[in-house]
This record gives structure tokens, C-alpha cells and sequence, in this order.
């Protein structure tokens, strides 16, 4: 499953590859990495909040009847009849409560079309971008129709699919089911549970607890007032992780609980990721106080109990990791074999060079554990530790994308590194390094005379 960005805010062309477990946006600043992932999250997130995909022939409304002159095979004429009515709402939706208008996400350095594109191996669906949204599909495979008295599900080959019908015709329900099966259900075995934690995390905490019950009900009906009030923006990333945060407290349940009311035993490795950060970062555990709806920081060191608001900038820049981390294992426990995802800008920010290289083994393990992970990055340490894991066959290099995203003519540009079992070439941060080192050995060359 890829999804490609073309012509859309900043960015020119960018793919995400959803196989992927781990990726890596690295670049200068204001090119678009939390832009690009940011578009990604909002793409998952509208496929994934409802449960079902409906088919709409704009035409008829009535199904395609596949009966021609090429033995009932659904050829590329009828490509263009097929619309996706579905979800284009939603789309829209998110894309306005977080970039405002739809017009405000078209390309800002070139005039071409602006367009989205999710892609499986069976199907296409393409965002276009300009007043509005508009969807389009392309379906790469040929599609048949065969009479058939029972109910079977669709078979896909290497070339075709075909549909068992009662009659020639496919009808709409029969087209939804296509969506669903070899579209949505693909999607949703990757991110059944999407997690975001934007950049400035402390900072943001603080903000927003001052006034979260306020927040929250303007957040839940943000779309409805913005047509008859101007609101503070709030993006949809940034009010879904205090939302967030707010649902992991009341939700929030102790390790050992969990094994006694499911009868069941946590993730191992999962388990130790958790501890590892209480350990080795934090140094403290995290509470939550369900009457006041405050997280609250609970020191090794002293007997002492602190809002979140009042700890160090480190322990408010990582408390929502483990957070949400804690709330992956719990859904675990509760509901069994889940698939997540965790978006993350600048996991750097506020930490010490030792802190960021503890920091990305952590997140080496969570992606061991089956969650999928997607950072942005400008920390030199983070990328030479990712380095160091794929060295030490911590993480599988087919698995790891990392991308340099580079400012050209017409927007940026995510340029895909080459990875492998002996790492990543570094092309964002040594010219910097060569920089830095030639121009300390001509001052010392200056001062010898």
C-alpha cells in the first residue's frame, strides 16, 4: 500500500510506503516532513474511523452491467463510470480542520495538479485537489462476473478478479464489497489504532489542560462551528492527541490489573519497552488523576507526586510517549493481537544526545513488538543510532524507509536513502559536520599565524 503526495502544500512528490515499519524524515527545516506525514496520518485516519466503504455510480446508481463483447470482462471504458462517493465527506473533513480550506493545500511553488494517491495492488484512489476534493479510481486489474447460485466471495488472480453473481450485473453491494475487501481491510491491517504526538509536546500540554474541557467540546465540534464562528485553529493531528491523552487517563489501567481481568499475559517485550522508559528516561512512573484529568509524574527519586506541567522539559517531551505506548499495551491485553501505528515529530526536542540514543532503542523495540513507527527528525544522534540498530540486526533493513526531503524547483522532494544491513548514507547531516570542521581548522591555522 503507497501513498504519494504530488503537488500538495510544500511538498512536489513524496511516497510513503505503508509496508514499511519504520520511517525516517530527515531535511532542513519548512521542506515539509511533519506536512507530508501529517497528510498520511489524516489519510489513514479517514479510512480507518468507519467501518464500512459504499460504492456510488454517479451515472445510474444501479450497478454496471459487464455483459459486452469481451466475455463479460469489466474493461477500461468502464473505469471512469465507477466514482467513490464514499469517504470524499470525510476527506474533506479532516484535510479543512487541519489546513483550513481545501484551496490552501494546493502547491505553493508550481501551478500542476494537486493530488493525493492511495494505492493497492488492486486499486487506485486519487485525491484531487482544489476547491474541494474530488476522488477519482482506477482498478489495475481486469474484472469478471460469473453466474453462480451461492453467495461466494470475490477471487483474485493474477490478472483478474472475479465476481460470482446471480446475474450479469454488479450490482452497487457487490462493488462495496470489492472496496472493502482488496481496499479498507488491506489499510486497516496495518493501523487499526493510529497514534500522533506533534512537536513542542510539553509546551502543548500546558496549553491545552489549562482549558481542555473548553477545548475538547470546541475540538469534537470544530467542523460545525467554523461555519458560523471563527475558532482558534486546531489541527485534527494536534486535537486527536490531547483527545488522546484524555481518553489513555480515563482509560488508564495498571499492568497487573490488566493480567487479572483478562486472564491474560502482556506482551513480554511490549512490557519492557514500558519499563524501559520508566528506568532509563523517566526515572518515575506516571499516574493519572481521574478527577482532575491530570497526568501526574510520580519520582524515583523522591517521594514526590507533580502535574506533568510542573516536571522538566524531559519528562513532559516523553510522558506522552510512554502514554500512548501503555495505551497499546493495554488494547493488547484487552482485545489481543492489534496492529498500531505512531506518528512523531521531533522525538528530539528538549533531550539530552544520551537521552535521543536511549530514546530511538526504545523505539527499535516497539517496532519488534509489531507497532509501526514514523518520525521526523532533525538530531544527528537519532540518525547514527539508527545506524548503530540496523548494524546490530535490531531492525530488518527492507522494513526501513528513510527519506531526505530536499527543496527543488516546483516544492520538495522526499528522496528515498538507500538501506541496508550496514546502515543509511548519511546526506542531510555530514555536509554540516564538514562544514563545521573546516571551518574550525581555519581559525586554528588563523591563530597559529
Amino acid at each position: 500500500m503507497i501513498i504519494t503526495m504530488e503537488n500538495v502544500g510544500p511538498i512536489k512528490h513524496y511516497q510513503f510506503d505503508l509496508d514499511k515499519d519504520f520511517h525516517l524524515l530527515i531535511g532542513d527545516n519548512s521542506v515539509g516532513k511533519s506536512y507530508a506525514i501529517s497528510i498520511v496520518y489524516l489519510v489513514l485516519k479517514s479510512f480507518c474511523d468507519d467501518d464500512k466503504i459504499y460504492y456510488y455510480n454517479q451515472e445510474n446508481n444501479h450497478g454496471i452491467n459487464v455483459v459486452d463483447d469481451e466475455n463479460s470482462i469489466l474493461t477500461e471504458r468502464y473505469y471512469d463510470k465507477i466514482k467513490i462517493f464514499l469517504y470524499q465527506k470525510n476527506i474533506e473533513k479532516l484535510f479543512m480542520a487541519t489546513f483550513n480550506t481545501i484551496s490552501d493545500m494546493k502547491n505553493r511553488y508550481n501551478t500542476d495538479e494537486s493530488k493525493i494517491i492511495v494505492s493497492s495492488s488492486v486499486l487506485s484512489l486519487e485525491y484531487i485537489i482544489s476547491n474541494c476534493v474530488e476522488t477519482k479510481v482506477k482498478i489495475h486489474k481486469k474484472i469478471k462476473s460469473q453466474d453462480s447460485q451461492q453467495i461466494r466471495d470475490p477471487q483474485e488472480f493474477d490478472d483478474r478478479i472475479i465476481f460470482y453473481c446471480k446475474n450479469p450485473v454488479l450490482e452497487s453491494n457487490d462493488l462495496s464489497v470489492f472496496f472493502n475487501k482488496y481496499f479498507v481491510d488491506e489499510i486497516k491491517k496495518y493501523t487499526q489504532f493510529k497514534y500522533f504526538l506533534p512537536a513542542s509536546r510539553s509546551g502543548l500540554y500546558q496549553a491545552l489542560s489549562a482549558f481542555n474541557q473548553i477545548l475538547l467540546e470546541l475540538a469534537k465540534s470544530r467542523s460545525f462551528l467554523k461555519s458560523t464562528m471563527t475558532l482558534p485553529g486546531i489541527s485534527e493531528p494536534l486535537s486527536d492527541y490531547f483527545m488522546a491523552l484524555l481518553d489513555s487517563g480515563n482509560n488508564h489501567k495498571n499492568i497487573q490489573d490488566l493480567m487479572m481481568e483478562n486472564n491474560a499475559v502482556p506482551d513480554e517485550k511490549l512490557v519492557a519497552v514500558v519499563r524501559q522508559i520508566e528506568k532509563e528516561i523517566l526515572k518515575g512512573t506516571i499516574e493519572f488523576d481521574k478527577i482532575s484529568k491530570k497526568i501526574i509524574f510520580i519520582s524515583d527519586h523522591a517521594n514526590m507526586r507533580m502535574d506533568l506541567s510542573a516536571t522538566s522539559s524531559m519528562v513532559s517531551e516523553v510522558s506522552p510517549i510512554w502514554i500512548f505506548i501503555h495505551d497499546i499495551l493495554q488494547l493488547k491485553v484487552e482485545k489481543g493481537d492489534i496492529h498500531a501505528i505512531l506518528f512523531i515529530e521531533e522525538p528530539e526536542a528538549h533531550l539530552h544526545p544520551e537521552v535521543q540514543v536511549k530514546l530511538t532503542e526504545i523505539f527499535a523495540g516497539l517496532i519488534q513488538c509489531g507497532v509501526k513507527v514514523v518520525m521526523t527528525s532533525h538530531s544527528n544522534y537519532i540518525f547514527n543510532k539508527v545506524n548503530n540498530v540496523l548494524l546490530a540486526g535490531q531492525l530488518d533493513p527492507a522494513q526501513v524507509q528513510v527519506t531526505v526531503m530536499r527543496m527543488e524547483e516546483g516544492g520538495s522532494v522526499g528522496h528515498p536513502l538507500p538501506v541496508d544491513a550496514l546502515g543509511v548514507d548519511d546526506e542531510n547531516f555530514v555536509d554540516v559536520a564538514e562544514r563545521l570542521y573546516e571551518e574550525k581548522m581555519a581559525l586554528f591555522a588563523r591563530i597559529s599565524g
